[in-house]
C-alpha cells in the first residue's frame, strides 16, 4: 500500500495521471435479472475481485482462477442486518429497510462487521430471478456453520468526482464500487407524415413539440428511453430527468475513449445487466436494447471488428450486416458473415404494433446511414427488404430517422443467430460511463460515490489451504471455482484481418 501512495504522490507532484488504467483480472459477468439488487452485485463484485487479487498475490489462486460468491444469500443477510440496525439502511428510495432486496447501497456493508465471515460461495444456492423467491436459499444455514471464507474491512475510502476516483483506482490498483443516479432520455418525434406511426394518441404520449422542433410540426410523440445506447455506452439526449440509482463496479478508466455521442473519456464499469431487448412496446419501456463490451474494447485495445469476435452485440443495429439482394440467397456468404465477421444478417419483426413490419417474414438490412439533418443528427435511417417464407421478395421498408435503441425494438436477429452470436460470459458485461454525464449530474443532483474497502483476507478462505483447517467445509468453494481463458481475445489487425506476415 505504501508503494501505491508513493506512486500517486509522484504522479500528482511531477505529472498528470495516466490517461488510462484497467484491472487485469475482471471476473466473469453476472446478472441481476428482474430484481433491484444491483447494490448487492456491486458489493459482491468488489469482494470477488479483492479475493482474487489477494489469492493471486499470495499464490493461493492461479491467474486464470476466480471464485464466484453468493449474491442470493448475501441479499438475505443484508435484509436481516438492516432490520436489526435500521439507522444504517435508512437511505431514501431504498427498500432493504422495509424487508426487500430491492434497492440498497454499497457503503452499508462497511457498517456490518458481523457479516465478514458469512459470505458464501455461489454453489450453496442459486440466484433467483424474481422478488417472489428473493429469500430462498436452501442450505444456507448449514453452509454458514462450516463456511471458511473470512475477512476484515479495515478502512473504507470514498470518492465524489472524476479526479478523486481515478486517483483512488491508481492507488489501490483494484476495482472499486460505483454508485450514481441514472436518468431518463427524452425523445421527441415530430408528427409529420414520416413519423405518423408514432403519433397514435391511443398508444403514444403526443404533446406540443419543443421550440427547436416547431418548424417541423406542432405536435410530437414524446418517448422516454433509458440513458444508455445499444452499444454499452451511457448517454444523454435532450433534457434529462433522474429516474433512480444504479450500482456497478469500476474496472478502470480511459480518458481517450470517445462515445458515439462525442463524449471523450469515461469510467469502464462491470454491470449486472443482460445483453438483450426489453420491450415489447416502445411506448411503455424503460429499458430498451442493452449491449455491452469487453474491457479491452473500452481501453481502445480492440477494434470494433475484433470486438465482435468476443462481444458481437447481435441485438445492436450498428452490428447488423448490410445485405443486398445477392447476399440474401448466398449461403456461403451467410456462413462467412456469422462465423468470421460475427454479424447477424437475417432479422425478424418483434414489434408489429408500430405497423412498420409483420411477423412471419424475414427481413434484411440493406442500408443504415446517419441522418445529417438537425435536430435528428444522432439518429439513423434504416432500409430493409422483406421476404416471405418461399424466399420471394415482397417489399422494401425504410424507417424514419430513429435512434438505434428504437430501431432495435422493431427488428432483431432471428433466434438462431442470436444464440450463435452470444456475448462472451468471460469478457463482456462492461459499460462506459462518460465523464461528461457524471459532470452533468453532479452540479444538479450529486448522487455519485466511488467506494473502496481495504480488505484483509484470512488464509483459511482459500481452497488450497483446506488441509490446515479441517473444521471447515471447502466443497462449495471448490464447486464455485472457475477458470477463464485469458488468451481468448487475440488481437488481430481489424478488417481485413491480418493473420500472419510472410
Amino acid at each position: 500500500m505504501r508503494i501505491g501512495y508513493l506512486l500517486l504522490f509522484i504522479l500528482l507532484v511531477y505529472g498528470k495521471l495516466p490517461n488510462k488504467w484497467a484491472y487485469n483480472y475482471p471476473t466473469n459477468r453476472y446478472y441481476q435479472l428482474d430484481k433491484g439488487t444491483c447494490w448487492a452485485f456491486g458489493i459482491i463484485g468488489m469482494l470477488e475481485h479483492s479475493y482474487r487479487e489477494n489469492g493471486i498475490k499470495k499464490g493461493f489462486l492461479k491467474e486464470d482462477e476466480f471464485v464466484r460468491l453468493n449474491v442470493q444469500s448475501f441479499g438475505i443477510l443484508m435484509v436481516d442486518a438492516c432490520k436489526k440496525y435500521p439507522s444504517v439502511c435508512n437511505t431514501p428510495g431504498d427498500d432493504v429497510i422495509f424487508g426487500s432486496t430491492e434497492g440498497g447501497e454499497i457503503n452499508w456493508f462497511y457498517s456490518f462487521p458481523f457479516l465478514y465471515d458469512k459470505i458464501l460461495p455461489s454453489a450453496v444456492c442459486p440466484y433467483t430471478a424474481t422478488v417472489d423467491t428473493q429469500f430462498e436459499c436452501n442450505g444456507m444455514d448449514e453452509a454458514l456453520k462450516t463456511n471458511p471464507i473470512k475477512f476484515n474491512i479495515t478502512e473504507m475510502l470514498t470518492t465524489y468526482n472524476e479526479e478523486q476516483t481515478k486517483e483512488l483506482l491508481l492507488k489501490v490498483k483494484i476495482p472499486i464500487g460505483f454508485g450514481a443516479l441514472i436518468h431518463d432520455a427524452k425523445y421527441y418525434l415530430p408528427c409529420t407524415e414520416e413519423y405518423k406511426n408514432f403519433c397514435d394518441e391511443s398508444v403514444y404520449n403526443v404533446i406540443e413539440c419543443p421550440e427547436n422542433m416547431k418548424y417541423l410540426a406542432e405536435k410530437c410523440a414524446y418517448i422516454v428511453m433509458p440513458m444508455y445506447s445499444t452499444d454499452g455506452e451511457f448517454n444523454y439526449h435532450n433534457e434529462i430527468e433522474p429516474e433512480g440509482g444504479h450500482a456497478m463496479v469500476t474496472i478502470g478508466y480511459n480518458d481517450e475513449y470517445v462515445t458515439h455521442e462525442g463524449c471523450k473519456g469515461g469510467f469502464i464499469l462491470k454491470n449486472s445487466w443482460n445483453d438483450t431487448v426489453y420491450g415489447p412496446s416502445i411506448a411503455n419501456t424503460a429499458r430498451g436494447v442493452r449491449g455491452s463490451h469487453s474491457v479491452k474494447y473500452f481501453m481502445n485495445q480492440l477494434t470494433a471488428e475484433e470486438e465482435r469476435k468476443v462481444c458481437p452485440n447481435a441485438q445492436d443495429p450498428m452490428n447488423w450486416y448490410v445485405c443486398d439482394d445477392a447476399c440474401v440467397t448466398n449461403e456461403e456468404l451467410h456462413k462467412t458473415i456469422v462465423n468470421e465477421l460475427y454479424q447477424a444478417y437475417k432479422l425478424q419483426c418483434v414489434n408489429p404494433e408500430e405497423h412498420f413490419c409483420e411477423t412471419g417474414y424475414d427481413y434484411y438490412l440493406t442500408e443504415l446511414k446517419a441522418d445529417s439533418k438537425s435536430p435528428m443528427n444522432h439518429y439513423y435511417i434504416a432500409t430493409f427488404t422483406k421476404y416471405d417464407s418461399t424466399g420471394k421478395k415482397v417489399d422494401t421498408i425504410t424507417l424514419p430517422s430513429l435512434p438505434t435503441s428504437i430501431i432495435g425494438m422493431i427488428f432483431t436477429p432471428v433466434e438462431e443467430q442470436l444464440i450463435k452470436l452470444h456475448d462472451s460470459e468471460e469478457f463482456c458485461g462492461h459499460y462506459m460511463f462518460p465523464y461528461c454525464i457524471l459532470n452533468k449530474h453532479l452540479p444538479f443532483w450529486g448522487g455519485y460515490v466511488g467506494s473502496h474497502f481495504e480488505i484483509e483476507w484470512d488464509d483459511r478462505s482459500y481452497l488450497i489451504n483446506k488441509d490446515k483447517y479441517p473444521e471447515f467445509d471447502y466443497k462449495f468453494i471448490e464447486e464455485s471455482t472457475f477458470h477463464q481463458n485469458l488468451n481468448l481475445v487475440d488481437q488481430k489487425a481489424g478488417v481485413p484481418f491480418l493473420n500472419e506476415r510472410i
